[in-house]
């Protein structure tokens, strides 16, 4: 076990004395997979993401989320819904059409708002409009990821 780990998940005892090493708060890092075709997008929301503590991939497009999604399924999806080749609806359907990955959920992000319904049949979890300010993608975020350190209730 390193040495991070010991102390992020030290217990303290009544014994302890006020002059130890303060208690170290552990949150467990959540994986975050965006699927956006604009790059500014991507890396402002990976920027975010980063800050507040997420690992995170991003694809520009569905067929790279979907080999990103393979490789390492996330705790998470944001998809814009207009992307090339595949749209983000076309994604998500296809990614809750297999039972591994199903459970997996997802928060639209774009600027198309007559999807929504659409989105939210194939059961988003949240639906964010461009341009999105970080405080709304975090406190989305967190209500996705109860554990995580923005959860908001």
């Amino acid at each position: 076990m390193s040495q991070l780990h010991q102390q992020a998940t030290r217990v303290r005892t009544p014994d302890d004395s006020l002059e130890a090493e303060p208690a170290v708060i552990a949150y467990p890092q959540r994986s975050i997979l965006i699927v956006d075709d604009d790059p500014c997008i991507l890396g402002l929301l990976r920027l975010h993401l980063q800050n507040a503590g997420y690992r995170v991939d991003i694809a520009e497009d569905a067929v790279v989320g979907g080999r990103l999604l393979l490789k390492h399924p996330p705790d998470l999806m944001i998809v814009d819904i207009n992307m090339p080749y595949m749209d983000g609806l076309e994604f998500v359907q296809a990614v809750k059409s297999e039972q591994k990955l199903a459970h997996i959920p997802v928060i639209f992000l774009t600027i198309n708002t007559e999807a929504k319904q659409r989105a939210m049949a194939l059961g988003a979890a949240a639906f964010l409009t461009k341009p999105v300010r970080a405080d709304q993608l975090l406190a989305a975020v967190g209500r996705q990821l109860p554990d995580s350190r923005f959860a908001i209730g």
